[in-house]
């Protein structure tokens, strides 16, 4: 049995109640654009994201050291 098939087959005996709750937890489960596209192609959060990288490079290092 595949993966999906068998996350289909525990949902055919998971309660009707929870169901909802699982839906919510499935669509959490995926990227929002924030996080994938949009951020690849705007160049204001990359400028925003190596300026950080700059201003916090002691700290940053730090952390990766400890």
């Amino acid at each position: 049995m595949s993966t999906k098939e068998l996350i289909l087959a525990e949902l055919d005996r998971v309660s009707p109640l929870e169901l909802p709750g699982i839906l919510q937890y499935l669509r959490e489960l995926q990227p929002t654009p924030t996080d994938t596209e949009e951020n690849k192609t705007n160049p204001s959060f990359w400028e925003a994201y190596l300026q950080s990288e700059q201003e916090y490079h002691e700290v940053y290092q730090r952390l990766a050291d400890a």
